[in-house]
């Protein structure tokens, strides 16, 4: 069986709550499931909770154009997602000028959110906590530990090696929940 219908359907996350549920988001056009429907924005993009096993769907939420990453909380099993409508936990959103590229989430429900290569960092209640503009080239994931209350930010940087070929060298770097850099590696 087809998850969507007619239309392009681009899948761009799947994660595990803590009740073993399966959350998947993307673009689903033609959907036509059951379960209990939610429309917050109008849209083909969709977040489906689907039971351990898959079936049945127990929700299908309509969330607006375009996905690009969706994260769920070990702790609680909150779900939060980025895309055209920038950062959203399905209990708070931040309506952003801006298309969110990546998301994360804490086990306290700490969201991180990056958008082009800036950082924002908000609270379980959806309260900015600080934002950081980098300067790497490329940054391209986000992830957050909140137990240790750090954000880890990866992605690279263009520089020249010994022999002034053009290469892209890596960085690994973490954020403490002030947006204050702690350390960085590589790149």
């Amino acid at each position: 069986p087809y998850l969507a219908g007619p239309g392009v359907d681009d899948v761009v996350a799947v994660a595990i709550t803590p009740a073993a549920n399966v959350v998947v988001a993307g673009r689903l056009q033609g959907i036509a499931l059951g379960g209990r429907r939610i429309d917050l924005l109008d849209g083909p993009a969709s977040v489906l909770i689907l039971s351990p096993d898959g079936r049945p769907i127990l929700s299908h939420t309509r969330v607006g154009n375009q996905l690009t990453d969706m994260a769920v909380s070990s702790g609680s099993g909150r779900i939060a997602i980025a895309g055209d409508l920038g950062a959203s936990e399905f209990i708070w959103r931040d309506s952003l000028p801006m298309k969110a590229s990546r998301v994360a989430i804490g086990r306290d429900d700490s969201v991180a959110l990056l958008d082009g290569k800036r950082v924002s960092l908000y609270d379980p209640a959806g309260r900015r906590l600080g934002r950081v503009d980098l300067d790497h080239a490329v940054v391209t994931d986000i992830e957050v530990d909140s137990d240790n209350r750090l954000v880890f930010v990866t992605g690279f940087n263009n520089v020249r090696d010994v022999n002034s070929l053009a290469v892209q060298s890596a960085f690994v770097e973490a954020w403490d929940f002030n947006m204050n850099r702690v350390w960085k590696n590589w790149g």
